[in-house]
This record gives structure tokens, sequence and C-alpha cells, in this order.
């Protein structure tokens, strides 16, 4: 979603130098396999070109591919301290 008219009330930029009301914010899901797994919000004091825009949308593909990587090798980790535990415990009961 590309809001390119903001209202003169919308929350303004800031940084240790100034602030501005954006002129253009984007909102991009980020995707793995038609699940949302974040959502990205950018603020610009320009306008988007076309090229930033169609970069930010490879962009969203990549970080949702990172993402599910990232989410698979925690349930694996996860997986594997269960496997762990149950083997001490089953040791435990075998001495």
């Amino acid at each position: 979603m590309l809001i390119t008219e903001m209202p003169s009330h919308a929350v303004p930029i800031r940084s240790g130098l100034f602030q501005a009301v954006p002129r253009n914010v984007i909102v991009l899901p980020v995707l793995f396999e038609d699940q949302v797994k974040a959502v990205i919000e950018l603020a610009s004091l320009g306008n988007f070109t076309a090229s930033q825009l169609a970069f930010l949308e490879q962009l969203t593909s990549s970080i949702g591919s990172v993402l599910n990587s990232i989410e698979a090798t925690m349930q694996t980790e996860g997986l594997l301290v269960a496997v762990s535990a149950l083997a001490t415990e089953l040791q435990t009961q075998q001495k």
C-alpha cells in the first residue's frame, strides 16, 4: 500500500537534527508461500520512484524466505532440545 498524500496531523519522521511530516509512506507485507510473516512500513520525505518500489517488493520476497528459514531453524532447535531431554531422561530411567 502506497500512501502519497499524508494528512497534516501524521506522525512526523524524527532524527537528532529535524522532524518533518513524510511525503510518502509505503506498507509492504513480507510473504512466504502466501503467508504473512511480517509487515514493513517505510516513510520518505520525497516520492518513491518506480525503481525503488520494485526493489522494495523484491526485497520483501527475500526477507520472507529468510524469516521462514529462521523460523524453521528455531523449530528444529526446539525439537533437538526436546529429544535431548528425552534421551537424558531415558538414560536416567535405564540406570
